[in-house]
């Protein structure tokens, strides 16, 4: 049985409530059985009406009706529903999320799924927090003075480096041809390598912060993201131009659905323009036509074969109020467009978004229907255009042109040059009013049925396959307690210890008027105690793999189905994983888990052996691979000098001021995790470098109440002052911990079974098993392989969002570090001029919130 999701209908009349399925804007033709509808949709009846549900289908019939991503629990009493699998996944992703999704062999199944890898990032859950105790939100205290129930002191830490580590001099890059940047190692005045203290702060800081689950102190996605839309969906957008406070709806001569043209007639006529397209129609002055210009045209009407639809070719071309001439002789046909010999007189405007793929040899001609004798046929359809519209349609634009702004304005494809769309470039192929959807734009337009008072726009698009916002932004879906704070009363245990910065600067009161405050941890100077601790590379220095920006936009390893944090099931559709109800929620806090590979894997970085034999399992996945023996260095990735080598030792000094005891309790379990355990330090983390072990030196630790320090200062002679346990500490971290999330309180190992304890020290010890760690990557046979030359790491992600049949073909979520066994590799037949990211650039894997 396929698997879909639609629009929940609810009504109720006379008390009982009435459940329908809409699906792409259609009613389905019967109502689910009461044994089909799951008892959670029941309970919450009215409030579900025009959220996205999830169901099975047979024969037509809508069966097992349940909230998207949740399993079907039938009603209480009802009969039940027939069952087609093992679709309950358990607690956290338990088995039953591998063992079988029972998605009418949509998503996949044990027998489908093969672990090949794991992802180099992850999430630690970040449940909504539990605002009392002293894990609450409160002002900071006084730094002027000691206070007397607090702790203040100063401890040392022992730091050694497992993995390389990357330690740029960012300040002094090496700037080479092709923009590539190589990078010096930062070192000190004794030439050793230099460890800001900064950078401790800040690997420290987002430690704690994750075992705390304070709020998210860096959260700066204010904005709504988007998606790719699916290529079968543009058949039903409807090209239009914006007029006042109106919007045009130019179908041409076809008749509208909601599923296209009925008729299997595009609506909008073709513009001979690039290559493998009969002549380009000019003007009488010799001129072509360009964006905008209104136009009259003589249109010719062809069927095309495989896949069979048709289309009106432009035939001839003149300017708005010129004269246009006699129909034009009938053409010849070719293998795939057949002439049928009709021709259609219209008038419309020039759409031209640009040469932005291979194949591309037509442009659009956007228009309505005139008679022989130049008279209108039927009056032009509007529909209201609002401000809502407007601002929609500019963050769209914004998301284009921020997603593209490192990418040239011309690409290189196989057949010659391309362009971007003429929204994304930035030479002025888009003008300014263009963005705010001023007199004139056009755009293809997606339309709603609203009620009794006809249609209205549900969406617009400057293309027709094109980007799409989802209805939330990350930071509407974050839960309250989670957002970064706005005031001093609402710093959580992070922002008191480590300090605070508002987003911006609040004036709607006095209380929120300071929008800075000084944390309570200083980190001293970091010390270098090995010698020879840096593997130089030369001047050349060694060409790392590709990294780029965070994809918070890849919803099926950014977005969590509800609060909680956990993964979405496998199998959604992307705008369904996506940013999309609101009782989703962003997964956590994004971590670059450590990754257990063998000593000899660093051994001989200069020499390529991304190509040979993995060395216990695991490529050579640091170094960019060579291209005809040449090394890539260009500005995709960028070169080191040097590394800090395994086993080098350094060591600084923490200082503590005004602590808790459960604020103190943190950080102390965190300077004596067990062995096995690493933090995260510096750049390459995806790529497995930089993971430190931390160690509390006891010796040195003097950490006391500040009425303790009162003692000792106001007496006469020496006082040796007490010091209370670290032991007793950090268990009142724990305790407190439990308290507030532990599920069953009171269970003996309920603090190590904390959702976000348990993914946080998973993270420091990485994930067990023999499946290396690498990006997604596709292959040809879709077996594992070697790292591509190419980087076409997108491949992966454009196989897995595959639609087949109108469902998701693949549609694997990243799964809960609790419960994670790795992700397949997919087969990679992805066009090669797929949209999006230039080849080579990874699509999600930069720096994101981290330790």
């Amino acid at each position: 049985m396929p698997v879909e999701i639609g629009k929940l209908l609810v009504k109720e009349k006379k008390g009982t409530l009435s459940f329908q399925v809409q699906r792409e804007n259609q009613k389905l033709p019967s109502s689910p059985r009461e044994g089909d509808v799951s008892a959670s949709i029941r309970e919450k009846g009215l409030a579900l009406h025009g959220q996205p549900v999830e169901f099975d289908v047979d024969g037509g019939q809508p069966k097992r009706l349940r909230e998207v991503g949740q399993p079907f629990v039938a009603p209480a009493g009802a009969a039940p529903a027939a069952r087609l699998g093992s679709r309950e996944q358990g607690s956290k992703g338990g088995p039953g999320r591998w063992d079988q999704q029972a998605r009418g062999g949509n998503a996949p199944t044990r027998d489908k799924l093969t672990p090949d890898f794991h992802n180099p990032y992850n999430f630690i859950p970040a449940p909504e927090r539990r605002l009392t105790g002293e894990l609450g939100d409160r002002k900071p205290p006084a730094q002027d003075r000691f206070e007397p129930r607090l702790y203040t002191g100063r401890m040392r830490v022992h730091l050694r480096v497992e993995t390389p580590l990357l330690l740029p001099d960012t300040e002094n890059p090496q700037r080479r041809p092709d923009k590539h940047v190589c990078y010096p190692v930062l070192r000190g005045t004794d030439d050793q390598p230099l460890i800001l203290p900064s950078g401790i702060r800040g690997m420290l800081s987002a430690a704690y912060e994750a075992v705390t689950n304070s709020r998210l102190r860096r959260f700066s996605e204010h904005k709504r993201l988007a998606f790719r839309g699916e290529a079968r969906e543009s058949l039903k957008l409807v090209p239009a131009r914006v007029q006042g406070d109106r919007v045009l709806l130019l179908p041409g001569t076809s008749t509208r659905t909601p599923d296209g043209p009925k008729e299997k007639l595009q609506y909008a006529a073709w513009l001979p323009q690039y290559a493998r397209s009969p002549r380009a129609p000019l003007y009488s002055d010799g001129t072509a036509p360009a964006h905008g210009d209104e136009v009259e045209c003589w249109l010719e009407l062809f069927n095309h074969d495989a896949p069979t639809f048709l289309l009106w070719r432009v035939a001839r071309v003149v300017r708005a109020g010129e004269k246009l001439g006699p129909k034009p002789a009938r053409s010849e046909g070719t293998h795939k467009y057949n002439p049928t010999g009709d021709f259609q007189r219209c008038r419309g405007w020039v759409c031209i978004t640009g040469r932005n793929m291979e194949r591309k040899h037509d442009e659009r001609v956007f228009f309505y229907p005139l008679s022989d004798d130049g008279k209108h046929i039927a009056p032009i359809e509007s529909v209201a255009l609002g401000e809502a519209h407007r601002d929609a349609w500019a963050a769209l634009i914004e998301n284009y042109q921020a997603l593209h702004k490192e990418d040239p304005d011309r690409r290189q494809g196989d057949r010659g040059e391309l362009d971007w769309s003429r929204h994304i470039r930035r030479d002025g192929a888009i003008p300014k009013a263009d963005i705010k959807l001023a007199e004139g734009t056009l755009c293809y337009a997606r339309l709603d049925k609203a009620g009794d008072v006809g249609e209205s726009i549900a969406a617009l698009f400057p293309v027709m396959i094109s980007r799409e916002l989802y209805a939330y932004s990350p930071r509407k879906l974050l839960p309250e307690s989670l957002r970064p704070a706005e005031a001093l009363s609402e710093l959580s245990p992070a922002d008191r210890v480590f300090g605070w910065v508002a987003d911006q600067r609040q004036k709607a009161s006095p209380e929120k008027a300071k929008i800075a405050t000084r944390g309570l941890l200083r980190v001293g100077p970091v010390v270098c105690e090995s010698a020879n601790a840096i593997e130089d590379f030369g001047d050349a220095g060694l060409p790392l793999s590709i990294l780029a920006a965070p994809k918070p936009q890849q919803g099926r390893f950014y977005v969590a189905p509800s609060k909680t944090g956990d993964a979405a099931p496998h199998g959604l559709t992307k705008q369904a994983a996506g940013y999309t109800r609101a009782a989703q929620a962003p997964r956590g806090r994004k971590v670059y888990p450590h990754q257990r590979l063998p000593r000899e894997h660093w051994d001989n970085p200069m020499t390529d052996r991304t190509q040979s034999e993995p060395l216990g399992g695991h490529y050579q996945e640091y170094r960019r691979p060579q291209k005809a023996r040449q090394e890539q260095r260009d500005s995709q990735n960028r070169s080191v000098q040097g590394w800090v080598k395994p086993d080098t030792r350094f060591v600084f000094e923490l200082q503590v001021h005004n602590l808790t005891g459960v604020e103190l309790g943190a950080l102390l379990w965190l300077l004596q995790l067990p062995d096995g355990h690493f933090f995260r330090l510096g750049t390459g983390k995806p790529l497995g470098m930089g993971s430190v072990r931390l160690q509390l030196d006891p010796g040195t630790y003097e950490v006391v109440q500040g009425h303790e320090l009162l003692q000792r200062y106001s007496a006469w002679h020496t006082t040796e002052p007490r010091t209370d346990s670290i032991e007793q500490l950090q268990q009142d971290f724990k305790r407190a911990l439990v308290e507030a999330y532990a599920q069953p309180a009171g269970k003996a190992a309920a603090f190590e079974e904390i959702p976000f304890i348990k993914a946080f020290r998973i993270a420091c010890c990485g994930l067990r098993g023999d499946l290396p760690t690498h990006y997604p990557r596709a292959t040809a046979n879709g077996k594992p392989g070697r790292p591509d030359p190419d980087g076409k790491s997108f491949e992966w992600f454009v196989a897995n969002d595959r639609v087949e049949g109108g469902r998701v073909l693949h549609g694997y979520a990243l799964p809960e570090l609790n419960s994670e066994r790795g992700l397949p590799t997919l087969p990679g037949d992805a066009p090669k001029t797929a949209p999006g990211p230039p080849r080579g650039r990874p699509p999600g894997d930069g720096p994101g919130r981290r330790f």
